[in-house]
């Protein structure tokens, strides 16, 4: 029989009754919040794993469940992996765990997987189910499995794909703006419960969305908080305007006062890189001081929860090229997301021949003759990289003992994206419709906004055709450049124990420094065992 070992207790802690473990929550019909033994209870009658797929498909919320029965097991975790979980086989049976080492009773026992070492540092996470580590794997996004006499057996009861709408333009811009303010913002008031929030808010649209949202609920006890360098940081002005507007305290925390400060010697941090990553996902590191400044300094109550806008833009499409729309076949889809996602490192033709086959494969299995190739780049950027890249960034909180809550997520708001047409998602043409609308209304709205987005979308649109068509014209540039976070000086520390490793790769990318000294460390680590 698989053995159990959860170990991870900070702001949501597990909860077991008859032999069902569940942490998190989940909204069931007619938006009943359901946690601690309510959540176990919804899962009280999956004998298998047909019951357990239909209940997971109609779970909306922030979950993990493992379901031991006499003679099998089954697990599954959230759309977006919130709550990772891991196993592992031995002998003839397996071990489940959300700590990768509590798989291991000999840490000894632990071996690099080579192959995930080389996407790990393109792209700051491991794909599919692999790990950083041989024969130990993880739920995906949207899975479940079950585990039986030493055999599994696994599906997907969630996929970023739906047949397109058939709605004009105007209906289903009413049906956005009425799960958003009528849906979104109750059930987000709902599982808040009278918390303090804290909201990362930049300049952009989605953490604006957030805090808006809470301004129409009349949430009480909100602040606001930005970080970065002040210099070339033009969100500042905005983030400010924006809290002062809605009535909301905000604090800027000014990271250029960290400038001297050698983080590999603050032994927090380490643990807190060892929490996040878990063999599988790169930390996060911009938020770390802020996090430090708002407990140390502020001194934010214990229950305050945060409440990021991730990634709103990416559900409106604000990652579709006109020419993604024209895609014929799993190779031209493999291409482009190696040439957007595999480049943290520089790589050689053997490395990327290997990328792309591993990408067909993926895509192939996402496949389905429903759906046109565009989406498949769509719903592998879901279940890779905004689970175990974005929305694992979240682990900092969670380190922190603090909960968090991704609202922009929501399982109704991410399945009216996916089935809108390509036309009203390129260039978030939907999304900030709407958006424009509630923000001017509530005099939220700047000049800024429609130029910036403008001129980002002209200036993405040209950098992925030259991508695609003239990649030999393509010049080197400084890895910091648009360094709002200050990440040249704060990963100096970092940049020597590369070095001193004698790590051979060519950086393309800030995120490629904290990947690589990632696996230096743990490379360093398995060797000393």
């Amino acid at each position: 029989m698989p053995s159990i070992k959860l170990i991870h207790q900070n702001a949501y802690p597990w909860h077991e009754k008859d032999g069902i473990y569940a942490k998190g929550f989940i909204f069931a019909s007619k938006d009943q919040l359901l946690e601690e033994d309510d959540l176990i209870s919804y899962f009280a009658d999956c004998q298998d794993i047909k019951s357990f797929k239909n209940k997971l498909s109609d779970a909306n919320g922030m979950f993990s469940v493992i379901i031991q029965r006499d003679g099998f097991l089954m697990a599954a975790v959230d759309r977006l992996r919130c709550f990772p979980i891991f196993y592992r086989k031995i002998n003839n049976d397996y071990v489940l765990s959300d700590d990768v080492d509590y798989l291991f009773d000999n840490q000894k026992d632990k071996n690099i997987n080579k192959s995930s070492e080389i996407v790990f540092g393109a792209t700051g996470y491991t794909i599919g189910n692999s790990t950083l580590l041989q024969n130990v794997h993880q739920l995906q996004g949207g899975e479940l499995l079950k585990m039986q006499n030493g055999q599994i057996e696994s599906d997907f009861y969630f996929q970023f794909t739906k047949n397109s709408s058939k709605l004009t333009f105007d209906e289903v811009q009413s049906e956005l703006a009425d799960i958003l303010i009528h849906r979104i913002g109750p059930r987000l008031v709902k599982v808040l419960k009278g918390r303090p929030v804290a909201i990362p808010l930049s300049g952009g649209f989605d953490s604006r969305l957030i805090a808006l949202l809470l301004y129409l609920c009349h949430y009480p006890n909100v602040i606001c908080f930005t970080y970065g360098k002040r210099q070339g940081n033009d969100e500042i002005k905005r983030s400010e305007a924006v809290a002062k507007q809605l009535g909301f305290n905000w604090y800027f925390i000014d990271y250029q006062k960290n400038k001297n400060i050698n983080i590999l010697q603050d032994e927090e941090f380490l643990n807190y890189c060892r929490y996040a990553s878990q063999y599988s996902s790169k930390f996060y590191f911009s938020e770390y001081w802020a996090a430090k400044y708002l407990i140390d300094e502020i001194r934010i109550p214990k229950n305050t929860v945060f409440i990021p806008g991730h990634t709103g833009d990416v559900m409106a499409g604000s990652h579709l090229r006109p020419f993604m729309k024209n895609y014929s076949s799993l190779k031209q889809v493999a291409q482009d997301l190696m040439s957007t996602h595999f480049n943290l490192v520089e790589t050689d033709a053997r490395e990327r021949r290997n990328f792309r086959q591993i990408l067909i494969n993926q895509l192939s299995n996402l496949q389905d003759d429903k759906f046109d190739y565009w989406q498949l780049s769509d719903a592998w950027d879901v279940r890779e990289r905004q689970a175990k890249y974005i929305i694992n960034s979240c682990k900092l909180w969670e380190f922190f003992g603090f909960s968090y809550l991704i609202p922009l997520w929501d399982a109704e708001l991410a399945d009216f994206f996916a089935a809108l047409p390509f036309e009203l998602r390129l260039n978030k043409k939907l999304y900030d419709s709407v958006l424009r609308g509630f923000f001017d209304n509530q005099k939220i709205l700047f000049k800024e906004d429609k130029s910036l987005s403008f001129s980002n979308n002209c200036r993405d649109n040209l950098k992925q055709w030259i991508k695609r068509n003239l990649p030999f014209i393509q010049k080197k540039k400084d890895i910091f450049e648009h360094d709002i976070f200050d990440f040249r000086a704060m990963t100096t520390s970092m940049m020597k124990e590369i070095q001193k490793g004698n790590r051979k790769k060519t950086l393309r990318h800030y995120n490629g420094i904290m990947s690589e000294w990632y696996l230096y460390r743990i490379e360093n680590e398995l060797n000393k065992e």
